[in-house]
């Protein structure tokens, strides 16, 4: 089962789930067509934190939480 998230641009996950490559606590930026995953640096304004895992599905765009 996958939840909605709030939209936005930017998320912050404690646990991300990149085509089956899990990362810790990472930033996940959607720029148009692009979805870029980096580890967390810094906060980031309006920037919407998810405290769970994010899923990103890199050949579909999709990104979930669940």
């Amino acid at each position: 089962m996958s939840i909605p998230l709030p939209p936005a641009k930017r998320y912050l996950a404690r646990r991300v789930i990149v085509d089956g490559q899990v990362k810790g606590l990472s930033l996940v930026e959607l720029d148009g067509d692009r979805i870029v995953v980096t580890p967390f640096a810094g906060e980031t304004h309006s920037t919407v934190l998810v405290d769970g895992t994010l899923i990103v599905d890199s050949q579909t765009g999709r990104v979930y939480m669940e």
